[in-house]
């Protein structure tokens, strides 16, 4: 039997002949063309290596005949005429019992084109199978049926398709581009980019280069952009192939050169996130480096390592600057890298979470560690702010509170302010949207019995009774002996309560109290 891999061999019609190599059988069939009748076979010839695939690769002729040629465990051309073996081009010279025949090879321009385990094999027609070399695969390159076209060699395995140039094909063909449009950049760009895209970086960086002078000479000013852009991708990607081969310090020194092409905020931006996957070991340089990040990235949207999707570059930058400054035992400036996360990119999202909820819980991490000594500059901040808004009818005072100092004591102050604010506004609902945040998030705090005053009669205005009836019932239960000051004296959470239900001490179950009021409103 045949081992063709991938895809079977074609069928082939040359003059009065159809030659066929079915898939079920060891031979290939020449027949007539008019009638059908069979006019020579020849069988492949064994081999013992197993799994050697025996492909069919069509016509060409040597120089003195037409042959059909075949391959197996070695390359073998048959007379067209009736068959017989003209001559045959030897695949195991060093008879490397790994290195067999992979795929469907092919006839181009003279020669035969094998793909084997170890590279791509090459045989002159002319001369009769004399063997011309052998190319290994790059990394990575998974080899199959090999198809040549113009200017690219097509490598289709099981499960990818690939592309290979020529770039001695690519050099003339600029050059004969270029001899007909000497002042047009775009040439070289194309072989640019051809030319990086295949791993020649330096040579993709000289044709960039004298891109950006050709640009300049005829006053192209999109196409010498575009050519230094050229340049700067070049650079990103001889970082990236350094990073392959495990050499840090060219990676680190690639990343640089691009940094001096960087034309733009989001090339800057792509530039610094690479490099700092790169400092890992060195904080200094990536505090450095990820501060610049901030600053360079407002605006624009990148994708870090470990991420899914596209996000806030500066949110991220911030996130990870206050990591890093952790690490090394700097709590009070890792808080203050948080603080200008909640002030500057709060609103931002990463991995579905806003980030401020992100540097809340960053924060109050950090907090339980290094205690709250570290945070009292922006506790001061934010008591100034209260100190303002209690003079003030200005609710975003409270907003910004809440937005920008999230692990401020003061919240629960804030909040309850905040919550009066729409109530003596006219909005219950949202009053009592606030108000029952604050007995959710702070149902010990001292202003908690306040706070359920409050939202009791929040609910009562927006005319939720079973709501009103059940804030009064939880401030009698949780803060019965609380003191607190209501419609100008002091009253008791029971006393209160009693007053304004009208209805006995009444005992509340233990799990979220609040739930059934939230769910009504």
């Amino acid at each position: 039997l045949r081992f063709p891999l991938v895809a079977p061999s074609p069928v082939t019609v040359v003059g009065d002949l159809v030659l066929l190599a079915p898939t079920d059988g060891r031979h290939l069939h020449a027949f007539e063309r008019s009638d059908g009748r069979l006019r020579w076979r020849v069988s492949y010839p064994a081999s013992s290596r197993v799994g050697t695939p025996a492909h069919f690769l069509g016509v060409t002729n040597d120089g003195r005949r037409d042959v059909a040629v075949l391959t197996g465990a070695d390359v073998f051309a048959h007379d067209l005429r009736d068959g017989r073996l003209a001559w045959m081009g030897h695949l195991q010279d060093e008879y490397d019992e790994q290195n067999v025949v992979v795929g469907r090879g092919a006839v181009a321009a003279g020669h035969l084109l094998i793909p084997t385990s170890n590279g791509l094999v090459r045989f002159s027609v002319e001369r009769e199978g004399s063997f011309e070399g052998r190319d290994p695969w790059p990394r990575e390159v998974e080899p199959g049926n090999v198809l040549p076209l113009e200017r690219v060699l097509l490598v289709s395995s099981r499960t990818a398709v690939q592309g290979f140039y020529s770039w001695g094909e690519i050099e003339r063909d600029v050059a004969r581009r270029r001899e007909a449009a000497p002042d047009d950049a775009t040439v070289l760009l194309e072989a640019g980019e051809f030319y990086r895209m295949g791993g020649a970086v330096e040579r993709a960086r000289l044709a960039c280069r004298e891109a950006i002078q050709v640009a300049a000479r005829a006053g192209d000013e999109e196409a010498r952009r575009a050519a230094e852009q050229g340049v700067f991708r070049t650079w990103l990607s001889e970082s990236a192939g350094a990073v392959e081969i495990e050499r840090p310090h060219e990676a680190r020194e690639a990343i640089a050169r691009a940094l001096e092409w960087a034309r733009s905020p989001q090339e800057r931006v792509e530039a610094r996130v690479r490099l700092d996957a790169l400092l890992g070991e060195d904080p200094t340089r990536r505090i450095e480096n990820l501060e610049r990040l901030a600053v360079e990235s407002v605006g624009v949207k990148a994708l870090f390592p470990g991420e899914g999707e596209e996000v806030s570059a500066r949110a991220m930058a911030l996130l990870r600057l206050a990591r890093v400054h952790e690490e090394q035992g700097n709590a009070a400036e890792a808080v203050a890298t948080l603080q200008r996360l909640l002030r500057e990119e709060g609103d931002a999202f990463i991995r579905s979470t806003p980030a401020r909820e992100h540097a809340r819980r960053r924060i109050d991490a950090i907090l339980r560690v290094w205690g709250r000594a570290v945070y009292e500059p922006f506790e001061d901040q934010a008591r100034a702010l209260l100190q303002r808004a209690s003079t003030s009818s200005d609710g975003d005072l409270l907003d910004r509170i809440l937005e920008e100092y999230p692990n401020a004591t003061v919240i629960p102050a804030a909040l309850l302010r905040l919550g009066r604010t729409h109530a003596e506004g006219g909005d219950a609902v949202a009053s009592s949207l606030v108000l029952s945040r604050l007995l959710g998030e702070y149902p010990e705090s001292t202003e908690a019995p306040e706070a359920a005053a409050a939202l009791a009669e929040a609910f009562g205005a927006a005319g939720l009774s079973g709501a009103r009836r059940f804030a009064w019932a939880w401030l009698q239960a949780q803060h019965g002996e609380a003191e607190l000051e209501h419609d100008g004296r002091r009253w008791t959470g029971s006393e209160l309560a009693a007053a304004r239900r009208g209805a006995p001490r009444i005992e509340l179950p233990d799990a979220e109290v609040l739930a059934t009021p939230l769910d009504e409103v």
